[in-house]
């Protein structure tokens, strides 16, 4: 993603004061909690090796369509608080994720269930 595009999508409607080095700012606090070169710089941008990494609602999707381990689902169920990505409201693609995750959230619920 580029540099500009990243900054459009953290701040659609007003910028802060230096767009250039609060993306900085923030793609530094990210490196920090992710395993050495999940996030790396190119050209004007950054790239970021998400299938390296399997985070909590990617578990969730694989024991929900599983369906056999509901110990795991209540234990992943048990991390969930509030709703999914709520600083992108403004963006179509936050809404979107967040409406694949709520989706996740109740099918989850109801095999737990």
């Amino acid at each position: 993603m580029s540099a500009d595009s990243a900054i459009e999508v953290l701040w659609p409607s007003r910028l802060p004061a230096d767009p250039t080095a609060a993306l900085q700012n923030h793609v530094s606090r990210v490196r920090r909690l992710l395993p050495d070169g999940m996030i790396t710089s190119v050209g004007d941008g950054y790239r970021i090796d998400a299938g390296a990494l399997e985070v909590d609602a990617d578990r969730l999707a694989r024991v929900v369509a599983d369906g056999t381990d509901i110990d795991e689902v209540g234990a992943l169920l048990a991390h969930w608080s509030g709703p999914a990505y709520p600083d992108l409201a403004d963006s179509d693609a936050g809404v979107a994720e967040a409406a694949r995750l709520e989706e996740l959230r109740q099918r989850a619920l109801e095999v737990h269930a």
